[in-house]
């Protein structure tokens, strides 16, 4: 709340010469209407670049009324400010509605009036001096609306403000003055203003350094070198009023790091701030990168089935991808045998009892397409050398047909027979013998399949 109280003393004035003698003559000299007004300020220039505040505001008949000096009765009125400061410049304005009484002066009459005013100030030393100009206009007399310039010149000294200025009128209207020089002497309890901030010293926590006029806490009077007080000074601060987190990441820009890994999860919920997640479908609103999401030991880059874990079954288990383990694997230094495959005495021709062993290797053949087989057929000792030759040759054939029937590529296979001229035990017992007469599978190379 500010209250103000000024006390005119017209030093001197001109007047025509209708004023000068006579039952009218008016005095050039005197006191004026003693003027009060109580201020509240609502926003603050100190706080925000705009300014807004309203006052009301009386005079009391301590002039002559005879003498234009006076209105000879109490006026009250209200005023709305509003005023905006840009560097060393600013703009005000308001708006006052004011109650007069009408009365008859000589030359015509005065009553209530709604009064505008516009003024422009700028420091030129400080605030030590300043230059303004205004302009000023009232609506509603009763004879005229008269519309007033002032310019001029604003000094100060401690707690005092010494003005000085010169002005005109615009427009027929009683008082009205073609020139007029003002002088005025103000004193405020605050103090003045050394350095110049426009916070008056006695709210002022550093006098005699300017405050910095940067929107942070510029109603103390003090430069803020640090406004959000992360310890980076604001003139490298890339951001002034948000404190540097430092957590490692960028701590030298002044910025707080939301996002350190700038994976898209705010560091807050982002379990691994410092390492990006992969946004891969799986926990990605952990923020932590999931290498091996399955867990099954083989890491995505390489995981054909990355959220499936492998079956470790000894089958394929190099891929990542969940599989039912054939009934035999295939594995290129390691042949199949089988001794149970049987065959009509002395002939090629499969028993029944064959049928579910193919059947077997049929389906393992499928699972693992790229694999290519010889099968191979074997005898014991038991009968001519050339007759075992051919029979071993032509059983490995039929194992190779049966399996071609059931739908395994024939590119995909070789057979042979070696009769008895690879025996794995003795033929000279009936358990050599039969292990002796047998079929194996050999892994001979593997096919690319087409993408």
């Amino acid at each position: 709340l500010e209250l103000r109280v000024q006390l005119p003393i017209i030093a001197a004035a001109t007047v025509g010469s209708e004023f000068s003698s006579g039952p009218d003559a008016i005095s050039g000299q005197g006191v004026g209407d003693v003027y009060a007004e109580a201020q509240l300020t609502f926003l603050s220039r100190r706080e925000a670049a705009i300014g807004f505040a309203a006052s009301v505001f009386g005079s009391f008949p301590t002039g002559d009324e005879d003498d234009l000096q006076g209105q000879g009765a109490v006026a009250v009125g209200g005023r709305l400010i509003v005023d905006l400061e840009a560097g060393p410049v600013l703009v005000a304005a308001n708006l006052s509605p004011e109650y007069r009484p009408t009365r008859t002066v000589p030359g015509g009459k005065v009553g209530s009036v709604l009064g505008a005013d516009l003024m422009v100030r700028t420091r030129v030393l400080g605030e030590g001096l300043a230059l303004f100009a205004s302009l000023g206009a009232e609506v509603g007399a009763e004879d005229a609306s008269p519309v007033g310039l002032l310019g001029g010149v604003e000094s100060r000294l401690g707690g005092f403000e010494l003005t000085a200025a010169v002005g005109t009128s615009f427009g027929e209207d009683v008082g009205n003055s073609d020139v007029r020089v003002v002088a005025a002497l103000a004193w405020s309890s605050r103090g003045g203003d050394r350095d110049g901030d426009s916070v008056a010293d006695g709210d002022d926590r550093c006098p005699d350094v300017p405050e910095d006029r940067d929107g942070f806490e510029d109603g103390d009077g003090c430069p803020d070198a640090d406004d959000d007080g992360d310890g980076i000074a604001d003139a490298v601060d890339q951001c002034p009023r948000e404190a540097e987190d430092f957590d490692g990441v960028s701590d030298q820009d002044g910025c707080p790091e939301g996002d350190n890994d700038g994976d898209g999860v705010a560091d807050a919920a982002d379990k691994c701030p410092n390492r990006a997640e992969d946004i891969d479908g799986f926990d990605d609103a952990d923020g932590c990168p999931d290498i091996d999401n399955d867990a099954d030991g083989i890491l995505d880059d390489a995981d054909k089935c990355p959220v499936d874990p492998e079956t470790k079954n000894g089958f394929m288990d190099e891929d990542g991808c969940p599989d039912v383990r054939p009934a035999y694997v295939f594995e290129d230094a390691t042949p199949i045998v089988f001794y149970d495959i049987r065959f009509r005495s002395g002939s090629d021709e499969l028993l029944a009892e064959s049928f579910p062993i193919l059947d077997d290797i049929v389906a393992s053949l499928e699972q693992q397409p790229t694999v290519r087989v010889r099968i191979e057929g074997h005898t014991d000792d038991y009968g001519d050398d050339d007759t075992n030759l051919l029979l071993s040759q032509k059983r490995a054939l039929a194992v190779l047909n049966y399996v071609v029937d059931h739908g395994v590529a024939k590119t995909r296979l070789e057979y042979e027979g070696y009769g008895e001229t690879r025996p794995v035990d003795s033929n000279g017992t009936t358990e050599g013998r039969a292990r002796n007469r047998r079929v194996e599978l050999h892994v001979i190379g593997h096919t690319t399949l087409a993408p």
